[in-house]
């Protein structure tokens, strides 16, 4: 069987390519199945990865049809830009048709919502497409086309999700629940578990994700205010992950800074973007998941195979992997008071903490193993050909 998969984007930020670099590599490892990638650009990480595998891949550009919510004309030009994305992208699907028709593929796999090109090539080459929903649009301030769900259940033969709570807001707009199959991301188990290398006089908490306001940091910063209010002078934040905003005036994480400032909150360290954050969570004894709407939470269970304990807030998919006080603990999204109190409480009662981590490390090994969820998807695939 041959399977074109279908990225976002030539780069590694953030987790929905690397839980595709697994996909690939486990197909790829299978000689029932030639693989090929399809990528927007030929300069990238993403590129030099396949290149070490020895996975065959190409470029088309193409676009990622989604931005942030606006109003007013702001707004208008938004659905505008969105709309020519779109038409473009369709035209450019019917302009390399009869190019990608030689290559025989038998399935088109796309592994974000936020791209149509692979629906687009699938739909006129009248093969199957699988369609990998990795993220929440419209529970995250952003935006895509219109009718988007509608669309997707045109162009899908099946949808993947990574999570209930992404089912569910997709049964919400009308896509047939029976299209629409759950599998969680997965690791890889190591052989080797990290060695934690903790330092009893101090406490680090780490936070990961992309800078931007739907992932929270900023409710961390203020729980580490309150923290330190309370005579905890011996907590350490660390904050990693890309700022997409950088180059913007009025970006999140001078809004962080800023709060940093006028409030002295201390003990603060941005780490940027970190390739191995297995080096930082050797030395971390706490993980938060500050997220409003996450689709699934990878870092989550990253964190519990790590041995951190892992405070998330009570939304999206994140009670669906932390069952409050036995994997981790929950505290009301957005409400950064009971963030607060939910890591004094981890600082305070240290003697509860090794069932939380025995538990949680369990709960990976049992429903976030790779090697089972990637037979999940294999079979669904092979059921659609």
């Amino acid at each position: 069987m041959k399977i074109l998969f279908v990225a976002h984007s030539s780069e590694l930020n953030g987790g929905a390519n690397r839980s595709l670099l697994s996909i690939i590599s486990f197909f790829s490892e299978n000689q029932n199945y030639d693989v090929e990638v399809l990528l927007p650009s030929s300069i990238g990480k993403m590129n030099d990865t396949l290149d070490k595998m020895n996975i065959k891949w190409f470029t088309v550009k193409y676009n990622i049809i989604v931005s942030k919510n606006q109003s007013g004309l702001n707004g208008i030009f938004r659905a505008l830009n969105i709309l020519r994305k779109f038409t473009q992208d369709f035209f450019t699907s019917i302009l390399i048709r009869r190019k990608i028709s030689k290559s025989n593929y038998d399935l088109i796999y796309t592994n974000t919502r936020v791209i149509f090109i692979g629906a687009f090539i699938a739909k006129w080459l009248k093969i199957p497409h699988i369609w990998h929903v990795r993220e929440f649009i419209n529970e995250n301030n952003l935006k895509t086309i219109y009718s988007s769900e509608r669309m997707m259940d045109f162009f899908s033969s099946k949808l993947i999700v990574i999570s209930n709570s992404i089912k569910d807001s997709l049964i919400y707009k009308k896509i047939r629940p029976e299209k629409i199959s759950v599998v969680y991301n997965g690791l890889k188990i190591p052989e080797n578990l990290i060695e934690k290398q903790l330092n009893n006089k101090e406490t680090n908490v780490l936070i990961a994700g992309t800078l931007i306001p739907a992932k929270g940091q900023l409710d961390a910063v203020k729980a580490m205010k309150i923290i330190q209010d309370k005579g905890f002078n011996d907590v350490n934040l660390y904050i990693a992950g890309t700022d997409p905003e950088k180059n913007q005036k009025n970006n999140y994480r001078n809004l962080i800074e800023e709060f940093i400032k006028s409030y002295q909150v201390r003990n603060v360290i941005f780490l940027g973007e970190v390739e191995n954050l297995d080096n930082i969570r050797k030395v971390t004894k706490i993980e938060l998941m500050c997220s409003s709407n996450e689709a699934f939470g990878r870092v989550t269970i990253e964190g519990m195979l790590a041995k951190n304990i892992v405070i998330g807030s009570n939304s999206g998919a994140t009670p669906e992997i932390i069952s409050h006080g036995k994997t981790g603990f929950l505290y009301e999204a957005g409400d950064f008071i009971d963030l607060a109190k939910q890591i004094e409480s981890v600082l305070v009662n240290n003697y509860s903490l090794g069932e939380i981590r025995k538990s949680s490390e369990l709960l990976v090994y049992e429903n976030f193993n790779i090697v089972k969820n990637l037979k999940k998807i294999e079979k669904i695939i092979l059921k659609e050909v």
